[in-house]
């Protein structure tokens, strides 16, 4: 009797942003990850996408189960803007000293 109670508020939090916060949690656990580090992105077709340290897996609502994971969990997720921008990189010509002015040959003039 109380899954019945349950079930509205659980499909009402599965259609909104609620359920972000259970798949994040799960896949903390999931991915041996902090929390803060994990970003779930829509997948399409009621499932959401989690990425976070290098690892990603997908998760899909399954009604009176909840959120559950339906992938394996595969390395090269990482979420845009988790670890910030690329490092700047100094320019070549920053890292290498000067080039030597190539200058013509001194003339010599005869009489």
């Amino acid at each position: 009797m109380r899954l019945v109670n349950l079930l509205p508020f659980t499909m009402a939090c599965a259609l909104s942003g609620c359920g972000a916060q259970f798949v994040r949690q799960r896949a903390a656990f999931d991915f041996n990850c902090p929390e803060e580090s994990i970003e779930v992105v829509d997948a399409g077709g009621g499932a959401v996408g989690a990425l976070g340290c290098g690892k990603k897996a997908s998760y899909l609502f399954v009604s009176g189960v909840g959120w559950t994971r339906n992938s394996e969990i595969q390395s090269g997720g990482v979420p845009a803007g988790a670890h910030g921008p690329p490092p700047a990189r100094p320019s070549d010509k920053a890292t290498q000293p000067p080039a030597p002015r190539r200058t013509a040959p001194p003339v010599v003039l005869q009489d």
